[in-house]
């Protein structure tokens, strides 16, 4: 190939590449003429001019992707913690591209956000919304910040009556009445039942006083879907509890304060610590009260029940203790109610039960035939397991059982207790009422109850030499448990007086401090042999 022919083909070569192919071109055709070394110079020349323009303009372009990216990554950075991220549009289609994307980002978090703080039922500020609130109020220092919380007794019964969303509108509705009387604090749901309002109050009287206005607030008749309804509310009142985890301890302070109000009969009602106790503690104990059972932790104790014709013992009720390595001697106060809230109850219940028929045998040893009365929760009145292995255990006892079942555990559902109790007594197992009177008492299902015994609750043995109504009461109900052929048990009994009035009433049975207190079985055994060398005589 001629030297001019190579010339031409390098040019054609090159020229999209750089800007001096053209300039160049000139001074190849005019060198095409000169030496063929002169003509090679200016070809390398030219190859190397050209090679450099690509590389500069390729690094520029290395250089603006390196810088873009370096802007997405640091945008991205922004928007992963919630922040504004926008490119600058001079980017390109990158940074287009990242801002449409950022903002559809925007707003489903919005949208997340704001479902989280927020009741889907109400559109309210939800109860994370207010500990949110009153954890930035406690980190700012003020003062006097208080939580109520506003209840609506009826709500559950309310809802099944008018629906789901109309329900939901009345809490709406509570919500926009409060917010008329107290405009400039949040209120949000803090529970199903219940609103939760933030306000200020200088002292625990003041409080009461704003959680009196509300109850007076909410007293007129609201109206939903053109309907006027009543409404019944209890308000718990709680200050802002200190700490980390303050806004949440508050939140329970007040629901648990409205439990209070409830207890009590009362509208309003403020936070006591002592009744609230320390719930991460009994939880502990709770985890504890297991492993008690298997190391023998667990005592029992026995408590004599004297007849008030014969004048002698003729029964023990047995009640669990618990000797804690840690806090010493506890009382069934302590942990029974929480064993029985926890599913806990059942293997307690049955290691009483099995504790006793020992006691008992052993009893039997000693020439004392007593009958053994032991306590069964209501909650396990329908626990088919537990049924199958109380009547297993009762048939292998060497006297007399009892089982003491109060007379809530029964009106929690009638039915199956009727049921239960009833094969208990085909099994030959006695059964007694207690607390009777304690709660709501049902005449029509009283006589429908398969029962040798009632046993009054000691409310009403307490005061009974000072109070006429309480005697009245006790007498009537002897009375009626005579006429439906059980004996009565009197519990509670302290003083001679109240001996003397029962014995007149013609109570069978008594049972309380004046005649004994729970004690161990070997001391059981000592105030036996008392018992056995002389009647005990009271009044």
């Amino acid at each position: 190939m001629s030297l001019r022919r190579t010339a031409s083909l390098v040019l054609a070569i090159l020229s999209p590449a750089t800007a001096l192919a053209a300039p160049a071109r000139k001074a190849v055709a005019s060198a095409a003429s000169a030496a063929p070394w002169l003509m090679a110079l200016v070809v390398g020349v030219v190859a190397v001019t050209a090679a450099a323009g690509l590389a500069v303009g390729l690094w520029m372009r290395i250089r603006r992707r390196e810088k873009t990216l370096a802007a997405v990554a640091e945008a991205a950075a922004r928007l992963a913690v919630g922040g504004r991220a926008e490119l600058d549009p001079k980017l390109g289609p990158v940074a287009e591209g990242f801002n449409a994307m950022a903002e559809q980002v925007a707003e489903r978090e919005k949208r997340v956000r704001h479902t989280a703080l927020h009741d889907a039922e109400t559109g309210l500020p939800n109860r994370f919304a207010l500990e949110w609130r009153l954890t930035d109020l406690g980190q700012k220092g003020t003062t006097g910040v208080m939580l109520a919380a506003v209840s609506l007794d009826r709500l559950h019964t309310l809802r099944l009556a008018i629906g789901y969303e109309p329900a939901g509108q009345l809490l709406s509705e509570v919500a926009r009445r409060l917010e008329r009387v107290m405009p400039r604090w949040p209120i949000g749901r803090i529970s199903s039942n219940a609103l939760g309002v933030l306000f200020r109050a200088s002292d625990e009287a003041a409080a009461r006083k704003i959680g009196a206005a509300i109850v007076a607030t909410l007293e007129a008749p609201l109206t939903v879907g053109g309907v006027g309804l009543d409404i019944d509310l209890t308000v718990g009142l709680a200050a802002l509890a200190p700490g980390e985890q303050g806004a949440r301890a508050t939140v329970e302070h007040a629901l648990f304060a409205v439990d209070q109000a409830r207890a009590a009969h009362k509208r309003v009602s403020l936070f006591d610590a002592g009744a609230y106790g320390d719930p991460a503690a009994n939880l502990a104990l709770m985890s504890e009260m297991v492993q008690a059972i298997a190391a023998g932790d667990l005592q029992l104790f026995l408590q004599p029940r004297h007849d008030m014709r014969k004048g002698r013992t003729h029964g023990v009720e047995a009640l669990v203790r618990w000797r804690h390595p840690r806090l010493g001697l506890l009382s069934p106060d302590r942990f029974v109610g929480f064993a029985e809230a926890t599913g806990h109850i059942r293997p307690m219940t049955e290691w009483v039960l099995r504790q006793a028929m020992e006691h008992q045998s052993a009893l039997k040893l000693n020439r004392h035939e007593l009958e053994m009365a032991i306590n069964v929760p209501g909650r396990l009145l329908s626990d088919q397991a537990f049924i199958e292995q109380a009547i297993t255990l009762a048939a292998k006892a060497e006297g007399p059982i009892r089982f003491d079942v109060t007379e809530a555990a029964v009106m929690e559902n009638p039915p199956v207790a009727f049921t239960t109790l009833e094969r208990f007594s085909d099994a030959g197992i006695g059964i007694a009422i207690d607390d009777y009177g304690a709660g709501l008492s049902y005449l029509a299902h009283l006589k429908r109850i398969r029962a040798d015994e009632l046993k009054i609750d000691k409310a009403f043995i307490l005061d009974l030499a000072d109070s006429p109504k309480d005697a009245l009461v006790v007498r009537t109900t002897v009375q009626l448990a005579h006429s439906l052929g059980m004996k009565v048990t009197a519990e509670g009994v302290e003083t001679d007086e109240a001996y003397s009035l029962l014995a007149a009433m013609g109570c069978d049975t008594a049972q309380g401090f004046l005649i004994a207190r729970p004690m161990p079985f070997e001391d059981l055994l000592r105030y036996l042999h008392e018992d056995r060398t002389a009647a005990r005589r009271y009044g």
